[in-house]
């Protein structure tokens, strides 16, 4: 395959996972790689809790596991 020519169409896709540590009514804390990142608490899906495993779609932290 001939990475020259597809130079402009190929797509690198970050996963970014994160640990739930906090929820209140407008941001959520999450751990990410040793950080602590806050964020719009409408950036976290609706079912998420304190000890989910979240991760980025791109537009929201979805819950990719539970504790």
């Amino acid at each position: 395959m001939d990475n020259i020519n597809n130079a402009n169409t190929v797509k690198c896709t970050v996963i970014r996972i994160g640990l739930v540590t906090d929820i209140q009514e407008q941001i959520a804390v999450i751990q990410v790689s040793g950080k602590r990142i806050e964020i719009p608490r409408d950036k976290l899906a609706d079912h998420a809790a304190i000890g989910d495993e979240v991760r980025w779609d791109g537009q929201r932290w979805s819950v990719h596991g539970s504790r």
